[in-house]
Parts: C-alpha cells; structure tokens; sequence
C-alpha cells in the first residue's frame, strides 16, 4: 500500500467523526461551510475563504473566515 492510499483510508475513516465547530453567536447550533471560495489576497497560494451557517432555527447566522 502506498503512503497516498494509507491516507486517504485514515481521512476516509476519521471525516465521519468530526465535529462541526459550535456557533459562537447562540452557542447551541453548528456551522456549517455553504460556501468557499479563493481567498482575494493569498487564493493563488491555495488559501480558501468560507462562509459559515449555523445550523439552529433560531439563530441561522452567517459566519465568514
């Protein structure tokens, strides 16, 4: 097995369990990405920006980064 196939089966296995980051507006909801883009300044050297959304009825925030 080579080293690019034993990671993308670790990536493969570990994507499931990760935990979406907790909205720091409500606090109760999760983000998640609706968007990503080229960052303007430093897109060329694969920098991304993302939008965020949280996940809770109430709240429904937009978050960039």
């Amino acid at each position: 097995m080579t080293l690019f196939e034993e990671l993308n089966r670790v990536a493969t296995r570990i994507a499931p369990n990760e935990a979406l980051p907790v909205c720091p507006w409500c606090g109760a909801g999760h983000l998640n990405v609706i968007e990503e883009t080229p960052d303007p300044n430093f897109g060329a050297l694969g920098v991304s920006s993302l939008t965020l959304r949280c996940d809770a009825s109430a709240c429904g925030r937009l978050t960039k980064t």
